[in-house]
């Protein structure tokens, strides 16, 4: 059995999924071949809680993943590769994201969970030239994952075998190899996807006997690209990256089957153990490849993704019978889905709005609080950074929540920080090379384009390797009134505040 999952790929790219312009002939034969689910809905706009959703059958809300870092899988959740294992399998997973590190939980139940990332890695564009030692450090190009996971298809073996792979392009940097570009002049993502639906065209003719193996493609999200003014995806819940494509083709599945009926993500696991005789997981359907559900359930999702590493509000949404609400921060939207797919125009139905609403809270039930999920996520840094603050009297604790924007009036200032990221990598490369006047010149090209902590964190970085203690200490006020845990910041006014302060020098503004 082979699960593929490729990372920010949204439903409408592919040829199978309505696209005239589409260059999938992979995974649109693959569909031909099998079932292609028009109407799948992730469970969270995140990679890591959505991986969780696919490998174990329960919402974020059951499985504990609620954003990328920060959260590890409950260790009372079982995993599908736990499913296998325990029937006799082999399990082995290869891996194109390094916030699927094994230390998040997923790797469990696996033999072999391939998530070494080493350079070298690719660049193409001259603009992602600066980036290629980060980029490197956490993913890797679908060739090399298609690579890995050819060697491991070859390992002669006597049992039967589960394969994880996952692909991280079509994600931002959006950067195909030149053929791919060519291939859709101004349309990066596009070319992308493109490369791979090759590379998973590679790979599944590398299977030593396709007549008799599931494989099962599906999306962890999709990619907003501008729609609702989100650039990327994890920030809002509307269609652009909720929904994602599900293809399913093999033993036991029908030909040519196009099903428009909604199924979620969290429906994956337990289709794929009862498909295959294994033990129960999850909370989702057991679905029929060849019918659909006469009476199917409504679907929810959710991004804390705001919360936990923006200190924005959350989001949660919940769909059933063509209707959608969207709830979170200080405002509430109702959609009529089959009038207006593209969720421009928020309706008022104040009846179907408060059901909605009802299964929403149903969904979460049991759940804790946001604010005390961030809380726990961030207890370490929260802990050091309140101590700190006060003692250098830079906060106060009045003991309540403060107001948090909503994620669609946050973005507005967000996008306009992205603007320095450029300026934020050459003035953290002339840091560490030692050169602290051009580390502060390029903090200084950035900060006039937008404010951002992570900026005055390293202009006040550099002046205090400088030894210029008091436009550090100024610099790194500025970072932490934008973002009071910063956790760069507050070690760096620790070194400052310590008793080996380094000797000062006359101060500049």
């Amino acid at each position: 059995m082979m699960l593929v999952t490729i990372d920010t790929l949204r439903a409408d790219r592919l040829g199978c999924g309505g696209s005239p312009e589409a260059r999938t002939p992979n995974l649109d034969a693959l569909a031909a071949r099998g079932v292609a689910f028009r109407e799948a809905i992730t469970s969270v706009p995140v990679t890591l809680p959505a991986i969780g959703t696919i490998l174990t059958g329960e919402s974020p809300v059951r499985h504990g993943l609620r954003d990328n870092g920060w959260f590890t899988l409950d260790s009372g959740i079982p995993t599908l590769a736990e499913c296998f294992h325990a029937a006799g399998w082999g399990t082995e997973a290869v891996v194109a994201s390094a916030v699927l590190a094994a230390d998040r939980g997923l790797a469990r139940g696996f033999d072999r969970w391939d998530d070494d990332f080493s350079p070298p890695y690719e660049v193409f564009a001259p603009e992602y030239r600066e980036f290629r030692d980060e980029m490197a450090r956490d993913r890797r190009r679908a060739n090399t994952v298609t690579d890995l996971a050819i060697a491991r298809v070859a390992a002669p073996t006597k049992k039967k075998r589960f394969f994880f792979v996952h692909y991280f392009d079509p994600h931002m940097h959006l950067d195909p190899p030149p053929p791919f570009a060519r291939a859709h002049p101004s349309r990066p993502y596009d070319g992308e996807v493109s490369f791979v639906d090759h590379e998973i065209g590679r790979l599944l003719r590398e299977l030593p006997d396709p007549s008799r193996t599931l494989v099962v493609v599906v999306a962890d999200h999709g990619e907003s690209m501008g729609e609702h003014g989100e650039p990327q995806h994890g920030f809002l819940l509307y269609d652009s990256t909720l929904h994602v494509p599900w293809i399913a083709a093999g033993p036991g599945v029908p030909r040519h089957r196009l099903r428009v009926d909604p199924v979620g993500l969290v429906d994956v696991a337990p289709t794929v153990a009862s498909a295959l005789g294994l033990a129960s997981i999850g909370s989702g359907r057991r679905l029929d490849w060849s019918h659909p559900d006469p009476d199917p359930p409504g679907h929810y999702s959710e991004t804390l993704r705001p919360l936990v590493s923006y200190g924005w509000s959350p989001l949660f949404s919940f769909r059933q019978e063509g209707w959608k609400v969207v709830a979170g921060g200080d405002r509430t939207e109702l959609y009529d889905l089959s009038a207006d797919p593209g969720e421009r125009s928020p309706t008022r139905d104040s009846d179907r709005e408060r059901r909605l609403l009802a299964a929403l809270a149903e969904c979460r039930a049991g759940d804790l609080p946001p604010e005390e999920i961030r809380a726990r996520a961030r207890a370490d840094e929260r802990a050091q950074s309140q101590e700190l603050l006060e003692s250098l009297g830079y906060t106060g604790n009045s003991g309540s929540t403060p107001a948090r924007p909503h994620p669609a009036d946050a973005l507005q200032s967000w996008n306009r920080t992205q603007e320095t990221r450029v300026f934020l990598h050459r003035a953290d490369v002339e840091l560490a090379q030692g050169h602290f006047d051009l580390a502060i010149a390029w903090a200084d090209s950035g900060l006039a384009r937008g404010e951002s902590a992570d900026l005055w964190f390293l202009r006040g970085e550099a002046a205090r390797r400088a030894g210029r203690v008091q436009v550090a200490r100024n610099a790194f006020e500025r970072a932490l009134r934008l973002e009071p845990g910063h956790s760069f910041t507050i070690d760096a006014l620790r070194i400052l505040n310590s008793p080996d302060e380094l000797p000062t020098f006359p101060d500049e503004d």
